[in-house]
């Protein structure tokens, strides 16, 4: 006798109810390999099942679900293409919905992966990612602005930095959004200095922003954002360098003396946020040329 096919068991088994999928989801995981996505009538029912808990009242069969869905996306390229439409409807509304973080984490991974292993696609790009991935983005600025957690907002930034050199066209209409969103986060901090993570995150996406304006537009963006970033740079310079025993302290705008003890951790930053976007901004010099 034949031993049963291993997705079966794991239907039957790990997967027979949403609180037992929450709890076995981790051995699932460790356990999944691309044998047991060949074509099988075992294949539908595993789908199935998976549709099923993403629109489960249960928060923790909905985080699962999207980790299954991640999980076989990355085994069967076949079954993503297939299933991935489905799925990505349920998926992308999550992410402006008041959901727990680990939902909006595993959401955001499995949406990331579908946008970036189908560029070999063209019919599902045609269909599925040009329209979605404009919404995607909107869903991940906003995300990033209300959110608080760190990890969550460099996620949200590394994964549209991947996503704009793959898919440059169809974030120009969110360009001016997303460059406004780097610059508040490339701004300066103080008295703490910007979080080193969040910080090469929004200066990587920064950097990649000229993508959008095409072949011609590009390399005049990028000719652009390295005058702007360095005029910044050298104006946070000139606070530090006026506050040295002997020098005038800085005056605002208003005629008021700027507090050195509040202005020299800022500009300090800002100093720090200049070079590291500058840093990231001169990889692209043999692209462009």
């Amino acid at each position: 006798m034949d031993p049963p096919h291993p997705l079966k068991s794991l239907l039957q088994l790990q997967l027979v109810s949403d609180p037992s999928t929450v709890l076995n989801i981790s051995y699932v995981l460790t356990h999944l390999t691309q044998e047991y996505f060949i074509p099988s009538p075992h294949l539908q029912k595993w789908t199935t099942r998976i549709t099923s808990m993403l629109h489960s009242k249960d928060p923790g069969a909905r985080w699962a679900a999207l980790c299954l869905a991640h999980k076989t996306s990355l085994l069967s390229k076949f079954t993503m293409v297939e299933c991935s439409q489905t799925w990505l409807g349920v998926a992308l509304p999550l992410l402006s919905k008041n959901e727990p973080l680990p939902i909006l984490k595993a959401s955001i991974r499995f949406l990331h992966h579908v946008f970036s292993a189908t560029t070999d696609v063209p019919e599902f790009q045609r269909q599925v990612v040009t329209p979605n991935i404009p919404k995607f983005s909107l869903a991940l600025i906003s995300l990033a602005e209300k959110q608080h957690d760190l990890e969550l907002k460099t996620l949200v930034l590394d994964t549209i930095a991947s996503l704009v050199p793959l898919h440059p066209t169809s974030h120009r209409g969110v360009t001016s959004a997303l460059n406004a969103m780097c610059l508040r986060l490339l701004n300066g901090s103080a008295p703490q200095p910007t979080d080193r993570m969040l910080l090469d995150a929004a200066s990587n996406l920064y950097a990649v922003l000229h993508l959008t304006g095409g072949k011609v537009g590009a390399a005049n963006v990028w000719r652009k954002s390295i005058d702007e970033t360095l005029t910044f740079s050298w104006n946070a310079l000139a606070v530090l360098r006026t506050t040295f025993p002997g020098q005038n302290f800085p005056v605002s705008q208003h005629g008021a003396p700027i507090d050195p003890l509040g202005s020299i951790p800022l500009n300090l930053d800002r100093l720090r946020c200049g070079v590291s976007v500058l840093r990231d901004l001169l990889r692209y010099v043999g692209i462009l040329n």
